[in-house]
């Protein structure tokens, strides 16, 4: 009788641990989802253009801070390329990029999570991807779309 009961508390202990492990799974999925999301959403946010006589604005009389869009070109305003940016964001939300496509327009990145397992002190990698495209304006300035019925007669 106390064999089974041995046997019985060694399963609860097992099935305890691995619960545990199941959900540091899936809290770290969430986490590398979480990271892989902002980190494409990072990347494909457009550079600012600073007001004159903000910090780090150009002097009156010099020429405005343009976009640039081409990751090859230095970084402007000294926010690095969208790449820089994407492994920025997702190392400060505990992720490592581990792939990405990095345009000016749109990104698809791959960011990894290491979860630390419980029974034997061994980690795995959790991996997400995100995707984001940055749509461009239709139409002159000041255009305002009206959903589903722009361009048509009335």
């Amino acid at each position: 009788m106390s064999l089974i009961g041995l046997v019985l508390c060694v399963f609860v202990v097992i099935a305890a641990l691995a619960t545990v492990d199941v959900g540091a799974v899936v809290i770290g999925r969430t986490r590398a989802q979480t990271a892989a999301d902002l980190a494409a959403l990072a990347a494909v946010t457009p550079y600012p253009v600073l007001p004159s006589g903000a910090a780090g604005a150009p002097a009156s009389g010099a020429p405005p801070v343009t976009p640039r869009p081409n990751p090859d070109l230095p970084p402007a305003n000294g926010l690095g390329s969208p790449l820089e940016r994407a492994a920025r964001v997702a190392a400060a939300n505990g992720g490592q990029v581990m792939s990405c496509t990095c345009g000016p327009l749109e990104t698809t990145i791959a960011v990894a999570v290491r979860v630390p397992l419980v029974p034997l002190g061994t980690s795995v990698q959790v991996r997400a991807y995100a995707r984001a495209v940055l749509r461009q304006a239709v139409g002159p300035p000041g255009h305002v779309a009206r959903a589903g019925i722009d361009g048509a007669s009335q």
